[in-house]
């Protein structure tokens, strides 16, 4: 069986520290800052406690309203329901939305796109690059090669 691991470098807090630059700092140097530093030293670590030796991307941030448009469409669409609504249910749920995207200081693509709730995010894939599973938070050893054994 073959796994690949890749990482996705996004922000869902810290908006200002996530970054290219520090993320490279944490790749290249395994030099930690923000809220992963603030942890970090709690369980006694200046640095990054083990290298990274698999990809790394940076998120896409959203720049143009084109953008958000359709990053509020693709939310909306994760609804199964949403295309059954009233039309003006749906617009009101596109606002929302849209408007809360709007609040924040920076909106990260795949991040929102796909409802991640932080840092650790799961994603398995099958070869067709559909979401097979997603969670978030620590799972075992065990509880991860079951996940892998039912996707097979």
């Amino acid at each position: 069986m073959d796994i690949s691991f890749l990482a996705l470098s996004t922000a869902f807090e810290d908006f200002d520290k996530n970054n290219f630059t520090n993320s490279r700092l944490l790749l290249d140097e395994e030099i930690l800052v923000g809220e992963t530093k603030k942890i970090l030293n709690q369980f006694g670590f200046d640095k990054l406690p083990y290298p990274i030796d698999f990809p790394i991307f940076m998120d896409k941030k959203v720049k143009t309203k084109s953008e958000l448009t359709e990053l509020v469409e693709i939310i909306c669409h994760s609804n199964p329901n949403f295309k059954i609504w009233p039309e003006f249910d749906r617009e009101q749920l596109r606002f929302n939305i849209h408007s809360y995207l709007e609040s924040l200081d920076s909106v990260h693509y795949t991040f929102n796109a796909n409802s991640f709730k932080g840092t650790p995010t799961f994603v398995l894939f099958n070869d067709k690059y559909e979401i097979r599973e997603k969670w978030f938070g620590h799972k075992s050893i065990e509880e991860i090669e079951n996940l892998l054994k039912n996707h097979l």
